[in-house]
């Protein structure tokens, strides 16, 4: 539900907020699909974070290794890489890039 709630706050200003300040989209692209863009990744983002975050401890911890040492790093690169990797796929799903 917060993946949700995010991706549709961003929708919100992206569609109706940036072109306040940057009026040279392209056509082809337009703010909508822009928008739509961002909050398709980002609310999965947020819910592939979410569930890294939550099962990584677990499984650190099933594989006798101290979650706390584990989870900071492991899960900050996790959810580093796969943003910026879901993003690319979304955005170059939605506005063929």
């Amino acid at each position: 539900m917060l993946g949700s709630l995010l991706g549709i706050g961003m929708a919100l200003i992206t569609i109706f907020v940036v072109p306040m300040f940057y009026h040279d989209m392209p056509v082809e692209i337009g703010f909508v699909k822009f928008g739509i863009a961002v909050a398709i990744s980002m609310a999965v983002q947020i819910t592939s974070s979410t569930l890294v975050g939550s099962l990584l401890p677990i499984g650190a911890r099933a594989a006798k290794i101290d979650p706390a040492v584990v989870a900071a790093p492991a899960i900050t690169t996790i959810v580093d890489v796969s943003g910026m990797v879901i993003y690319f796929f979304v955005a170059k799903a939605i506005l063929g890039l």
